[in-house]
């Protein structure tokens, strides 16, 4: 619970008014600070005569919530990227109630087999590795929100029992053929999704833990055996006191926000395939090695990087509306009722 609210309040400022008002049924007057949504009773929503409280809505944004504030240009936006998240979450509630109302009705069944299949895999994804760890995670995971055993069985079930009927919304989703013309006017429209920036593939050699002038002796060393044709990976291995040097110092692709500002700007400055001279930082000393430099940039169409991730947001953006529509469907074809408390 603490956890939970430490997220909703600290990252996303939105927060739900006193239990005794709700209950008393007063309205206080927003704050400037902050959105602030009124519930009633804690209840987010009902379908057909089910609640959805408002601590299952909270539980269902929490995978999205670290990452709205580095989205948001300022409060405003903020603001809107909370509401936003709300509604799609909720909006994700209710589809979901829908849908095991549906397989219910259908007199469907899940085996036991496949039931704890889908559990381990959960498990496995929310907690780690099966193990006394995993174990440790998932107690403390119903702890902190007041869930117990029982209760998270039945979650589980209904997210496989609402996952079996919405398949059939979109199977045939996957097994349509996407035209080059659809695929470019998405890209088109999603440029944003595409940017790439500024980044460096480099490789590094630290030397720490000597005094400064130690360090200095063997980087001299490492830049004459350099300067005579051994290859930077074999020093970096030999000499790096890094958790890299195994990979002889190589750390891949990078931006700026993955390296230390001094360290990247000075591999931007290098040339692919040329190291630097020793640098001394604290209580390190370090020699960087650029191998190739990408600019900041929209990342081309035809890029086989951009051409998957077009394939799987197209899918994924008509899977959604496949799955609207069959809910919309769903919902008038058995009149179930849904009413809103947000």
């Amino acid at each position: 619970m603490r956890r939970l609210g430490f997220l909703v309040i600290v990252l996303l400022h939105l927060r739900l008014a006193a239990d005794a008002d709700l209950q008393e049924g007063v309205a206080k007057e927003p704050s400037d600070e902050a959105p602030v949504i009124y519930v009633s009773n804690g209840i987010a929503a009902e379908v057909e005569g089910k609640v959805i409280t408002v601590r299952e809505l909270r539980e269902r944004m929490e995978p999205a919530l670290s990452g709205l504030r580095k989205q948001a240009s300022d409060s405003e936006d903020l603001e809107r990227l909370v509401a936003q998240t709300q509604k799609e979450a909720l909006d994700d509630l209710i589809s979901q109630r829908l849908l095991v109302s549906r397989f219910n009705k259908m007199g469907a069944h899940v085996p036991r087999a496949g039931m704890d299949a889908y559990k381990q895999e959960c498990l496995h994804t929310q907690f780690g590795p099966r193990g006394p760890q995993q174990r440790q995670n998932y107690h403390r995971y119903l702890l902190s929100n007041g869930k117990t055993s029982n209760a998270f069985q039945k979650k589980l079930e209904e997210e496989l029992e609402a996952s079996i009927v919405g398949q059939s919304a979109y199977d045939g989703v996957s097994k349509t053929r996407l035209s080059p013309s659809e695929l470019y006017r998405f890209y088109n429209q999603n440029l944003l999704h595409f940017y790439q920036d500024l980044s460096v593939k480099l490789r590094l050699i630290v030397l720490s833990g000597e005094s400064t002038e130690q360090r200095e002796q063997l980087a001299h060393a490492i830049l004459d055996q350099l300067e005579q044709g051994v290859s930077f990976q074999d020093l970096a291995k030999k000499y790096s006191q890094d958790r890299l040097a195994s990979r002889g110092g190589d750390y891949g692709w990078v931006t700026r926000t993955a390296l230390r500002s001094d360290l990247f700007d000075l591999a931007v400055s290098l040339k692919p395939g040329q190291w630097s001279s020793a640098v001394h930082k604290g209580d390190a000393t370090y020699i960087v090695m650029t191998e190739d430099k990408h600019p900041e940039r929209i990342q081309p169409f035809d890029n086989e990087l951009v051409q998957k991730t077009l394939h799987e947001k197209l899918y994924e953006q008509k899977r959604k509306q496949a799955q609207a529509g069959y809910i919309a469907k769903l919902q008038d074809d058995e009149m179930i009722y849904v009413k809103h408390h947000l």
